[in-house]
């Protein structure tokens, strides 16, 4: 296995696995048990949600702030910060919204990583795991969504 082979498969592990809380919420308002409510569960995966927004806009952000003497356009250095002040508005409003806001925020976040690969901004290997990882917790989001509008 040759290095780059090793980290793909190295951030394929967390990104699956990523996968879990999102997978969870949507389980639980699909069979909702009297444990725990789905709508509990729903403002987890809203937190868990905002959290890994951050992180992944967190990617760009060490994109931006790479070698010091590559100068930076500024649209790129605020928009690493908008994933998170999203994530933020997130906890603020309703949950349809929250829910909506997080599935819409991982799906342009997606674009920006494919086009930031293409580009060779980003890694190739990081596409594989992003894009599984987005496409559970778009799908599992949906889900939450649909069951919080019902």
């Amino acid at each position: 296995m040759t290095g780059n082979n090793k980290i793909a498969f190295a951030a394929l592990l967390p990104g699956v696995v990523g996968i879990v809380p999102f997978a969870t919420g949507a389980a639980a308002v699909l069979w909702p048990n009297h444990l725990i409510t789905g709508h509990q569960v729903q403002w987890v995966c809203i937190a868990y949600g905002g959290l890994m927004l951050s992180f992944f806009s967190g990617v760009h952000w060490g994109v931006i702030i790479g070698p010091a003497s590559v100068s930076r356009p500024v649209f790129a250095i605020l928009f690493s910060a908008v994933p998170t002040l999203i994530a933020l508005v997130a906890f603020l409003v309703v949950l349809p919204v929250a829910l909506a806001l997080l599935i819409a925020s991982y799906l342009v976040l997606a674009l920006c990583d494919v086009l930031a690969i293409e580009q060779r901004l980003l890694p190739e290997w990081l596409g594989l795991p992003r894009m599984i990882f987005t496409t559970g917790a778009v799908l599992s989001l949906l889900t939450m969504l649909v069951a919080s509008l019902t």
